[in-house]
């Protein structure tokens, strides 16, 4: 059974998984209660199941990539529930970006049923869960991690053993804060060069080697210059996980500062009518402001 695999949730980035390791000749069952996704999945190979409970009762390891906590609670701990028709001794790795209170709450609940739990945030985007190039950050026993590694080695390019339950799901939520802020930060003054002359091409080819840059800003700048700002991770998603991160401060009693601005942009630019367009989508709320367009004229007579 240990090439047996159960995906719970086959949008993006669990259907990106699921592919993937049909690829690699697991044999991989799946469910989702969204048509569209139940049945792109099974058209790749999957075995889609009719609930979460019966994929739970199919399979030794389920992979959960799920929208929201909501989302989680419902599929693992509601009626008809995964974690109450898996065997015991079966794990659940857990993949979905929400708070660490959620996660700690589903692993003792996993616990009480004699299951074990894996912590697993991840970042990437649908190109690289198809192509196996994640990179996790594991929460949770590492004896645990150890004896699921093949597995989750197949999915990704780095694994991370960030500490005890709940410490891959902080890890995920900080790391999104800095992302999503460095392209608000980018946002905001790519414009501005922009508005003051600056050539949009030119002036990227410079940041982009300069000391200003983000990962994110070299990767996925080159979309926005082409005005191509199909997802990837959604604008609406980013607004979600920044919801997650002022929650978490609250919780916390941590005086968030930078946090709820960029909330906000996030927030005003799905309000703008951009939330299923990648988050990089941002931009345009200052282009609206400043009057501007970030693509190079040929980009944007293309258009």
């Amino acid at each position: 059974m240990a090439d047996v695999v159960g995906v719970l949730g086959l949008g993006n980035i669990g259907g990106g998984m699921a592919r993937r390791l049909v690829e690699l000749e697991y044999q991989v069952w799946g469910y989702d209660p969204v048509p569209a996704a139940a049945d792109g999945a099974r058209a790749a190979g999957v075995r889609v199941t009719g609930s979460a409970r019966e994929l739970g009762a199919a399979v030794p390891v389920v992979i959960a990539s799920l929208p929201n906590p909501a989302a989680v609670l419902d599929a693992c701990l509601g009626a008809g529930g995964v974690l109450d028709a898996m065997a015991r001794g079966a794990t659940l790795i857990e993949t979905s970006t929400i708070d660490p209170h959620t996660i700690r709450h589903v692993a003792a609940e996993a616990e009480r049923r004699g299951l074990h739990l894996l912590d697993l945030a991840l970042s990437g985007e649908p190109p690289q869960a198809l192509r196996g190039e994640l990179v996790f950050m594991a929460g949770g026993d590492e004896a645990l991690l150890d004896s699921h590694r093949p597995l989750l080695e197949s999915l990704s390019r780095k694994i991370h053993h960030s500490g005890g339950i709940g410490t891959g799901k902080t890890v995920k939520l900080v790391n999104n804060l800095m992302s999503l802020s460095n392209i608000a930060a980018a946002a905001e003054a790519f414009v501005l060069g922009v508005k003051c002359g600056m050539e949009p091409q030119r002036l990227f080819d410079i940041l982009s080697t300069s000391g200003g840059r983000s990962a994110h800003f070299t990767h996925d700048w080159p979309g926005v210059l082409a005005g191509d700002y199909r997802p990837g991770f959604k604008t609406s998603l980013a607004a979600k996980d920044l919801g997650l991160i002022l929650d978490l401060a609250a919780q916390e009693d941590y005086a968030a500062v930078m946090a709820p601005v960029i909330c906000g942009l996030y927030r005003e630019a799905v309000d703008a009518g951009s939330g299923e367009e990648h988050f990089t989508s941002l931009v345009k709320l200052y282009e609206s402001r400043a009057g501007v367009s970030v693509q190079p004229a040929e980009e944007a007579g293309a258009r």
